[in-house]
């Protein structure tokens, strides 16, 4: 929490750099406070477009948002409440393969980014894509 609010006095001190929204959506990230993670991590992003490590935080933190709804479905017995919460979780698994692909475009080699795009393409059974990351890795 003093770290957040570092990074806070940091940013309305010197909000053309990147590394501090960077560093606080880490921080919420971190806290599994995905909504103010997000926010900080697309303005970072903004500021510092061909960053691949920004791009691929987004990646992940949409990640594990569709992976805590897909666990939460999990647990719901009604078919409609269940199938809404998956729909939620496979929306947020597509826009976390919009972000490791932007990625990936940045750092085509990064085995960590390939094997994240290979986890997603196979999870949205989209084979032609997740064959040419399965080559890629080494």
């Amino acid at each position: 929490d003093k770290a957040i609010t570092l990074m806070d006095s940091s940013i309305v001190h010197r909000p053309e750099n990147h590394y501090f929204p960077w560093t606080r959506g880490l921080l919420y990230q971190n806290k599994e406070m995905y909504e103010p993670a997000l926010a900080d991590l697309i303005l970072a992003s903004e500021l510092a477009p061909d960053e691949e490590d920004i791009l691929y935080n987004l990646g992940i933190c949409y990640y594990n948002m569709g992976v805590e709804l897909t666990e939460s479905a999990l647990r719901i017995f009604t078919n409609s409440e269940y199938q809404a919460v998956r729909a939620q979780a496979l929306s947020h698994f597509n826009e976390a393969v919009t972000w490791f692909e932007k990625a990936h475009e940045a750092s085509p080699s990064n085995q960590e980014t390939i094997r994240k795009l290979y986890q997603l393409y196979s999870r949205l059974e989209m084979t032609e894509k997740r064959d040419k990351m399965r080559r890629l890795l080494r």
